[in-house]
């Protein structure tokens, strides 16, 4: 299933991301998101969340 991620930090945006259940999905944009960031040499992800918004 595709699930729609809202991720929030200083900026919002959303990941459209395929698993399992609500759960994965979380798990699965976190972790894209985190290397996304990463090539982008931002380190701090501190208050950042990750909302299964659909």
């Amino acid at each position: 299933m595709k699930y729609v991620v809202l991720v929030t930090e200083t900026l919002t945006r959303e990941i459209t991301v395929t698993a399992v259940n609500k759960d994965s999905a979380r798990e699965i944009a976190a972790g894209w998101y985190k290397r996304e960031e990463l090539a982008l040499d931002h380190n701090d992800w501190k208050g950042t969340t990750f909302e299964v918004v659909s």
